[in-house]
């Protein structure tokens, strides 16, 4: 009878430790899919960041184009600025040039019309 009971616990034991595995084998598999789960999340957040990263990108080297272009464009600008400049000072050196003439002929004028105006009595009393 004692060996009769020890038999039937032992079976009930191996049977609840097989219950107790097959537990643990479904547990770890629901495991496994909810970590395959999050894993694909994961991988799909990061896809996203990728494509965002790489929209960033290009944003910033078209960017970086355009700054380089407007660069580009002030320069053309700042050295057209100092062929011009150089072109104005050249009149503005010519513009005093004539103006310091003409203020040479102006008082060149007074003189020869005081002179006029002076021999002019004479040549009437003639």
């Amino acid at each position: 009878m004692n060996f009769l009971v020890v038999i039937v616990l032992t079976f009930l034991g191996v049977c609840s430790y097989d219950l107790k595995a097959s537990d643990l084998d479904k547990y770890s598999l629901d495991r496994l899919l909810r970590l395959e789960k999050e894993l694909q999340r994961t991988l799909s957040d990061k896809a996203k960041q990728v494509t965002e990263l790489k929209l960033d990108v290009e944003r910033l080297t078209a960017a970086k184009s355009s700054r380089e272009q407007g660069i580009e464009l002030v320069r053309s600008m700042v050295e057209e600025y100092e062929v011009h400049k150089h072109t104005l000072q050249d009149l503005n050196s010519k513009i005093e040039e004539t103006s310091a003439s003409c203020d040479a002929s102006s008082e060149t004028l007074r003189v020869l019309e005081g002179d006029v105006m002076m021999a002019r009595p004479a040549d009437c009393s003639a």
